[in-house]
């Protein structure tokens, strides 16, 4: 009973410092970031699983070898749920990450008069996020308020936009 108390809280233990520390100390292969299944918060959440399901069963008045095996079996499923969700969170969608060169054919609102030969401002939003760039026109002047298509990048912060 002693084991199943020490792997319960031992494993409450190892689980929040896995989460809470990860970018604080560095655990090397212990590390939750990887999203593998000897990472300190999964070996942390099997262990407190295993062991408060082996009390409760225990104390439900089942065999100390039927509870261990109950509790093996929650702690394999939260230690495989703890390594999807991790897998999940480090592959939230990052991969495919913003670049300005997806602005090219997106709209955008002239907030700043744009001359036939200079530049003016265009508001784009890119990835939810608003962003004003310096624009230039395609040949001709476009006032503020109008709705215009990005046509490609001139540099890092101006493009070459057209009145739709």
């Amino acid at each position: 009973m002693a084991v199943l108390w020490f792997l319960a809280v031992g494993g409450l233990v190892a689980l929040a410092a896995g989460l809470l520390l990860d970018g604080v100390l560095e655990l090397g292969p212990l590390s939750g970031d990887g999203g593998g299944v000897f990472s300190l918060p999964v070996l942390g959440g099997f262990c407190a699983v295993l062991g408060f399901t082996s009390l409760i069963a225990i104390s439900a008045g089942l065999a100390t070898g039927v509870a261990v095996l109950i509790g093996l079996v929650a702690g394999i499923a939260a230690a495989w749920v703890a390594v999807r969700a991790m897998r999940a969170l480090r592959d939230d969608g990052t991969e495919g990450a913003t670049s300005r060169e997806q602005l090219v054919g997106s709209t955008a609102a002239v907030v700043s008069d744009i001359p036939r030969d200079g530049y003016g401002e265009v508001s784009v939003v890119l990835a939810g996020t608003a962003s004003k760039l310096s624009a230039r026109s395609d040949g001709h002047a476009i006032p503020r308020g109008t709705e215009v298509l990005v046509l490609t990048l001139l540099s890092d912060n101006a493009v070459l936009v057209r009145e739709i």
